[in-house]
C-alpha cells in the first residue's frame, strides 16, 4: 500500500502543494536548497542525461528556484523537491501544457533526477508515483495522461519509469530532450517514451 497525504491549495495562481509520504516530504524548492542543487546539477550524470546548463552555478540555481515560482503560479509547471529527512534527494516536476494559473489541463510531463549520493534507494521511483497519484487523483489534477520521456541510453531512468507502472515503452525521436548547438538549434535525438492513462495508474495500483 502506497501512502500519501495530499496537502492542496488553489488561489489565483495555481500552488505547489506538499505530498507528504512515510519516507520523505515533496515540498516547494527554497533558498536553503540552492547549494545542493548545485551539487546535483553538477554531477556528470545529472549533466550528461538532462538539459540543465552546463557548469551549473548558484546563480544558475537561483535563476532555476525562480522560474519554478513562476511556472507554478502560470500554472505551466509543477517542481517539488524531494525532501529526505532534510537533505535534498533530488527533484521531480510535471509540466503542463495546457495548463492555465487556474486549471492544469489534461496532460503532463515527467521530469525528475535524483542526488548522486541518493541513487539506488528507489526514492526517485517512490518519488514518481507519488506525483502520479496526484496528478490523477480528481482530488490533485484529475489528469487524463502524464507522460515519461528520456534520452536513448538512459537506463535509470527507465527502470524508475517501469518501477513506477510505465509499460509500452517505445522508441521515439525528440528535439526538446537535447541541448542547443553552436548555433542555437536543437538537434533531434534519440529518446525512450511511454505515456500512462488515469485508468492504467488505478489498475497497477488500485490494491
Amino acid at each position: 500500500m502506497f501512502c500519501v497525504t495530499l496537502w492542496c491549495v488553489y488561489t489565483r495562481a495555481m500552488k505547489i502543494p506538499e505530498l507528504i509520504t512515510e519516507k520523505f516530504t515533496l515540498r516547494p524548492l527554497r533558498e536553503a536548497d540552492l547549494d545542493e542543487l548545485v551539487q546535483i546539477c553538477t554531477d556528470p550524470e545529472t549533466v550528461r542525461w538532462t538539459t540543465i546548463p552546463l557548469n551549473y552555478t548558484r546563480d544558475d540555481a537561483r535563476t532555476f528556484l525562480n522560474f519554478t515560482q513562476r511556472a507554478a503560479a502560470a500554472g505551466r509547471e509543477l517542481t517539488w523537491a524531494i525532501d529526505y529527512s532534510g537533505v535534498l534527494a533530488g527533484a521531480i516536476s510535471l509540466r503542463l501544457p495546457g495548463g492555465s494559473a487556474n486549471a492544469p489541463g489534461t496532460h503532463a510531463d515527467l521530469g525528475f533526477y535524483t542526488a548522486p549520493q541518493m541513487r539506488g534507494r528507489g526514492i526517485m521511483t517512490d518519488a514518481v508515483r507519488t506525483v502520479l497519484g496526484f496528478g490523477f487523483d480528481p482530488l490533485g489534477f484529475a489528469l487524463d495522461t502524464i507522460g515519461w520521456t528520456a534520452l536513448a541510453g538512459n537506463t535509470a531512468s527507465e527502470r524508475v519509469a517501469v518501477k513506477a507502472g510505465f509499460t509500452n515503452i517505445i522508441n521515439g525521436i525528440s528535439t526538446s530532450a537535447a541541448r542547443p548547438d553552436k548555433y542555437g538549434n536543437r538537434v533531434a535525438v534519440a529518446v525512450r517514451q511511454a505515456m500512462m492513462t488515469r485508468a492504467q495508474f488505478a489498475e497497477i495500483w488500485r490494491d
